[in-house]
């Protein structure tokens, strides 16, 4: 029950992240155009619009991963994949996700270190922006530690399958 009720928090979280992705893109592109603009038209670039894409375009990256992950969107060998029982494709979904989950982990305690070390030390960004680099290096950390809760909802998914599947077979036994 409260898993279930978690795995619907998570999952309005991923798609609203999405969402948020999606208008971040727009931004980027209007942004874009408008410098874009003024540089052709007025001979007046603005010094920030660069700048700012960058950093929208690594939250790009970032946040809408477990997103995709719960959309199943990553990329898999399906071709192995597709050979596998179902049960053996979930102990596959484990192993994998496990891997994930580590990988994701270190990820999201060393990025959130170099932020918390950005914010300890009041880092600014080098051109006239100034944007305090902590809130870009945020970034990072919170996109991998929401696609490590997403695997690890992979790996609870996989086990309730495969618990599943050991329950039906009994009974038909």
């Amino acid at each position: 029950m409260v898993f279930a009720r978690g795995m619907r928090l998570f999952r309005k979280l991923s798609i609203g992240m999405g969402y948020l992705v999606g208008f971040l893109i727009i931004m980027v592109t209007l942004v874009t155009t408008m410098n874009t603009f003024l540089r052709y038209v007025f001979k007046a670039p603005l010094s920030w619009p660069i700048e700012i894409s960058e950093y929208i375009m690594v939250a790009c990256t970032f946040l809408p991963a477990s997103y995709v992950l719960i959309e199943k969107g990553h990329i898999k060998v399906d071709i192995i994949y597709e050979w596998f029982s179902v049960r053996h494709q979930n102990y596959a979904s484990i192993a994998t996700s496990v891997m994930a989950i580590i990988f994701c982990g270190v990820l999201t305690w060393k990025s959130g270190q170099l932020a918390l070390r950005a914010y300890k030390m009041s880092w600014l960004s080098e051109t006239g922006s100034g944007v305090p680099l902590f809130i870009t290096y945020m970034v990072v950390p919170i996109g991998s530690f929401l696609l490590c809760v997403g695997f690890l909802m992979d790996v609870a998914d996989s086990i309730i399958q495969l618990i599943g599947k050991n329950n039906e077979e009994e009974k038909t036994n």
